[in-house]
């Protein structure tokens, strides 16, 4: 004889789950919702250390101007042993404890970039030497407005010294391209002022 009250159970409990396509689509939303996140952090961080790179070498800029405004020219970088722990000691006045900043991925070959004209021999400055040149390279390519672009005349193996040690190549560039502090490509924001030819 046939059970009503069996087959009602039956049909509740068979229903009670879900399907396999209704868990192929949730679990498909879910993937989606994770890859843009995702994209979107990345993105993000990579905006967030350009936005403290910039600041920096205005930071820098500044530092520098306030030095040359007081003794009449810039640091001297071309001691025989150019560190940026050197340059570092003697800005010391007006950055305090807090020292240089260097580069939030400076473990991954970016740098911040100091050039000088100052060419005094054996430590001695010359008074008429105040141009210098901060450049720092961006993870994504922007343009911007009242950087130094192109020819700087300073050459880098000789006259700039990094966060990262000494470099053989810099070109100013908001292509990123052809904008390059060493090995890195990107947009470099370059600061200050040409060199005296």
């Amino acid at each position: 004889m046939f059970n009503r009250k069996k087959c009602r159970k039956r049909q509740s409990f068979t229903r009670a789950g879900f399907t396999l396509i209704e868990l192929m689509i949730t679990i498909s939303i879910i993937g989606i919702i994770v890859a843009i996140s995702v994209v979107y952090i990345g993105d993000s961080r990579r905006k967030s250390r350009d936005a403290k790179r910039i600041y920096d070498a205005q930071l820098l800029n500044d530092v520098l101007e306030l030095y040359v405004e007081d003794n009449g020219y810039v640091p001297n970088i071309h001691a025989s042993t150019p560190t940026w722990q050197a340059l570092e000691a003697e800005l010391s006045i007006y950055t305090g404890a807090v020292g240089l900043p260097k580069d939030p991925k400076d473990d991954d070959g970016y740098f911040y970039v100091v050039c000088s004209s100052n060419e005094g021999q054996g430590g001695l400055l010359e008074d008429s030497d105040e141009n210098f040149l901060v450049a720092v390279v961006l993870e994504k390519e922007r343009n911007t407005d009242g950087d130094i672009d192109g020819v700087h005349n300073y050459a880098p193996s000789l006259d700039c010294i990094s966060s990262g040690g000494n470099i053989g190549s810099l070109n100013c560039s908001d292509n990123a391209g052809t904008g390059r502090i060493q090995t890195k490509r990107g947009s470099v924001i370059c600061l200050g002022y040409l060199k005296d030819q």
